[in-house]
C-alpha cells in the first residue's frame, strides 16, 4: 500500500449548524489528534500578502510579502518583460474564469522553491489562485525600504481585480503627446464615465519623481542648518 496524504479544509467562522461554536473549538478538537498536522490562517486578510498553499510557516518568521500588481494581457509586451514559464494573462482570464496569477522569477525562487512554478497555488487578492506563468524580474521600486520587499512580485489579471483608478501605459512611436486624444477617445468608447486625468511620457514620470525627491532633500537640508 502507498500512504496517501489528505488535506482537510475547515472554515471556522464561529457559526455552527444550530448553535454558535466556542472560540477555538475546531483547533482544540483537531490539533492533538494522532497523525494530523494542524495549520490555520486568515482567509479574509485585507493586505496583499500571501501564503503559499501547502507550505508550513514558522509563526515566528517574518510574514511573507510581495509586490501585488494588477495587469492587463498586453503588460509584458509594453514593458518588454520575458515570459519564462507558462503564459501571461489572456482575454479569457475574465471575472467568471478560474482565478489565476503570474509570479516573477524572484517570487518563484524564494517562495515556490524554484523549478516549475506553473500549476502551484498562491493566496492573494482575497483567495487562492493558480499560477499560470513566471516572468522575468523588473525594477519595482527605485529606493526599497530597508527590510521591505525588494523584487518579489505577483500579478493578478485586471478583469479579476477591478479597481477605482488605473494607470494606463501605452507604447508608441513619434510624438507621445499625440497619443493623448486617441487614448481618451478609446477610454470613452469603453465607458462614457471614464476620464483621463494626466498624460505623461515615461521620462516625465521619472523626472517628476526625482523633482519631488529633490524638494524633500532641500527641506531636510534647511532643517539641518
Amino acid at each position: 500500500s502507498v500512504p496517501l496524504p489528505l488535506l482537510f479544509v475547515c472554515e471556522d467562522n464561529g457559526i455552527g449548524i444550530s448553535t454558535k461554536t466556542p472560540a477555538g473549538w475546531i483547533e482544540n478538537s483537531m490539533r492533538h489528534r494522532p497523525g494530523i498536522r494542524y495549520f490555520k490562517g486568515d482567509g479574509l486578510d485585507i493586505y496583499d500578502t500571501f501564503r503559499v498553499a501547502g507550505a508550513e510557516v514558522d509563526p515566528n518568521a517574518p510574514r511573507p510579502e510581495a509586490f501585488s500588481l494588477v495587469a492587463s494581457p498586453g503588460y509584458t509586451d509594453v514593458f518588454g518583460i520575458e515570459v519564462l514559464q507558462g503564459r501571461f494573462f489572456e482575454a479569457t482570464d475574465g471575472p467568471d474564469a478560474a482565478p489565476v496569477a503570474v509570479v516573477n522569477r524572484s517570487f518563484a525562487e524564494r517562495w515556490l522553491g524554484g523549478g516549475d512554478a506553473v500549476g502551484r497555488t498562491v493566496h492573494v487578492q482575497g483567495g487562492p489562485r493558480e499560477v499560470v506563468g513566471v516572468v522575468a524580474d523588473i525594477t519595482q521600486v527605485i529606493f526599497p525600504n530597508p527590510g521591505g520587499v525588494e523584487s518579489e512580485a505577483i500579478y493578478v489579471p485586471v478583469a479579476q481585480a477591478p479597481r477605482a483608478n488605473y494607470t494606463v501605459v501605452v507604447a508608441g512611436s513619434g510624438d507621445p503627446s499625440a497619443l493623448a486624444e486617441p487614448l481618451r477617445e478609446a477610454l470613452q468608447g469603453l465607458d462614457a464615465d471614464l476620464t483621463l486625468n494626466r498624460v505623461l511620457t515615461m521620462q516625465e514620470f521619472v523626472d517628476q519623481f526625482f523633482v519631488g525627491l529633490d524638494i524633500f532633500n532641500t527641506v531636510l537640508g534647511g532643517f539641518g542648518l
